[in-house]
């Protein structure tokens, strides 16, 4: 059996550069979209954080059904929704 998983994270990256003591605000910001444009960060970055946003799996012809991660602010522990027709699924993470 094949199935297609499709994970969906947001990655933050860090890197640490040298930017002329000189430029103003604008120059800065120019300074950095063409350091990053020209590739040149790439070397640079580091991850600092994964967030994951959601799983999803289709296996054949079966229903689809993807999970996300809940709002964690409210919660005291996290944990995942997904719809499925008229109905919402939660899955509670153990700490």
């Amino acid at each position: 059996m094949e199935a297609i998983v499709t994970v969906v994270e947001k990655v933050a990256s860090v890197a640490h550069i040298n930017i002329p003591d000189s430029l103003s605000v604008d120059g800065i910001r120019q300074h950095i979209v063409g350091y990053y444009n020209s590739g040149e960060m790439q070397a640079d970055l580091n991850i600092y954080q994964v967030d994951f946003e959601s799983i999803s799996a289709h296996i054949g012809s079966k229903i689809n059904i993807t999970w996300h991660q809940g709002d964690t602010s409210c919660a005291t522990r996290p944990y995942y929704f997904c719809k499925l027709g008229r109905f919402t699924l939660t899955l509670l993470s153990v700490n």
